[in-house]
C-alpha cells in the first residue's frame, strides 16, 4: 500500500479526476484559540495561576517555533491578571500582538454561558460589561490597542493574509 505524505505529493495526484466536492482552490485559514473556563472546570487559583500561564507559555513558544502560527484569545481579565501575575509573559503576548500574530478578540470580561435556557443570561453578561469602564479602557491600552480604529485597520489589514 503506497503512503502519501502531504508535504511530499499533491493528493489527489496531478491529472487525476477531481469531482464536484474537489476543494483545491479553496484557501483555508486557521487560528489557535484556547477556552479558558474560568467558572466551570477549575476554581479560580488554578486558572490564574497554572491553566493561563501554562497555557500561554506554550502557545507563545508554539508561535516562536512556527512563524505562519497566529493564535487568538478573549476574556480581557485574563490578559489584567497575566499583566499583574506574570509580566514576562505578559510581554511577550503584547509582542506579538504588535506583530498581528496574537489577535485579542471578544471583548468581554470573561467568557459567559451562552448555552443556558434564558437569553437572559447574555444580555446581563453584556450590561456588566458595558457598564465597566475598565473593561474597555484595558482592552485597548493594556495590550498595545491605541484606539478602535486601530482595531477596525489592523483587522482589515490581516484578513488578506
Amino acid at each position: 500500500m503506497e503512503q502519501i505524505v502531504a508535504e511530499q505529493q499533491d493528493f489527489p495526484p496531478e491529472g487525476a479526476e477531481r469531482g464536484p466536492s474537489d476543494m483545491s482552490g479553496i484557501t483555508l485559514h486557521m487560528l489557535g484559540h484556547a477556552h479558558i473556563d474560568l467558572g466551570y472546570r477549575w476554581d479560580f487559583e488554578e486558572a490564574i495561576h497554572r491553566i493561563a500561564p501554562d497555557t500561554f507559555r506554550g502557545v507563545l513558544e508554539l508561535m516562536q517555533k512556527t512563524p505562519g502560527f497566529t493564535f487568538c484569545q478573549s476574556q480581557m481579565f485574563l490578559y489584567a491578571q497575566m499583566e499583574k501575575e506574570y509580566p514576562a509573559i505578559f510581554a511577550r503576548i503584547r509582542q506579538f500582538i504588535a506583530e498581528g500574530r496574537w489577535e485579542v478578540v471578544g471583548g468581554a470580561w470573561c467568557e459567559y454561558d451562552a448555552i443556558l435556557p434564558s437569553g437572559e443570561a447574555v444580555i446581563s453578561g453584556w450590561e456588566i460589561v458595558s457598564s465597566i469602564t475598565v473593561v474597555s479602557i484595558f482592552s485597548l491600552s493594556g495590550v498595545g490597542i491605541s484606539s478602535c480604529e486601530e482595531i477596525s485597520i489592523r483587522s482589515n489589514s490581516t484578513s488578506s493574509r
